[in-house]
């Protein structure tokens, strides 16, 4: 199936300034069942330079320069891709959760030496004794992965609310789990410190995914 993907961001601020510097994630990536067909952004003003390079993770980035004066800056990007449908997994069939975290004590893979890097705590997700509880509900002994995680990700929808107003971009998962609200990175990072949680060393949604 084809589909179209527009985003547009504006930013508007209280008086003119001299310039800007942008880099913007927003260009499809090709993957299994994903295949970019075409991809435009345009900014206003237009900037006088732009360039794309990949980043660390393989990502397309865009990187674009503004050198004349604005009080308004807006970009307006648009895709086009094609999506194949993704097969069911059946969460029983996966691993038992405790061979995963397994696996990362002595990787015997490229793909699991590269998902290591994903593995370890940041200031933001740092987890407490309560995370830790929260995440046990989900991860019993002998229990596959695959159903660990789906179990976790309907929990924290049903636990959580979403709320702009609660959080911001500094809120660290032990204050997100207290409040049990926030936005998309603030449950997203929820899930990680419970994953991550699962200890020695930790298993990751980059594995999972």
């Amino acid at each position: 199936m084809n589909y179209t993907v527009m985003h547009r961001t504006t930013y508007r601020y209280h008086s003119d300034v001299a310039y800007s510097r942008l880099v913007a994630h927003l260009v499809p990536r090709a993957t299994l069942h994903q295949r970019p067909l075409s991809f435009e952004v345009n900014l206003s003003p237009e900037p006088v330079k732009s360039f794309e390079r990949p980043d660390f993770f393989g990502n397309t980035t865009s990187w674009m320069t503004i050198d004349e004066p604005h009080a308004i800056l807006d970009i307006f990007a648009e895709s086009h891709v094609s999506v194949e449908p993704i097969p069911a997994y059946a969460p029983d069939a996966s691993l038992r959760w405790e061979n995963v975290r397994t696996a990362f004590e002595f990787p015997a893979d490229p793909d699991t030496l590269d998902a290591l890097q994903y593995t370890f705590d940041t200031r933001l997700t740092l987890p407490n004794d309560d995370v830790v509880a929260y995440a046990r509900g989900s991860f019993q002994r002998g229990r596959p992965l695959l159903g660990c995680v789906l179990e976790l990700n309907s929990r924290i929808h049903a636990d959580f609310t979403f709320d702009k107003e609660a959080t911001d971009t500094r809120t660290t998962v032990t204050r997100a789990f207290e409040l049990r609200a926030g936005v998309c990175q603030d449950l997203a990072h929820v899930g990680l410190a419970c994953v991550r949680s699962m200890d020695s060393p930790r298993a990751t949604l980059a594995v999972i995914c």
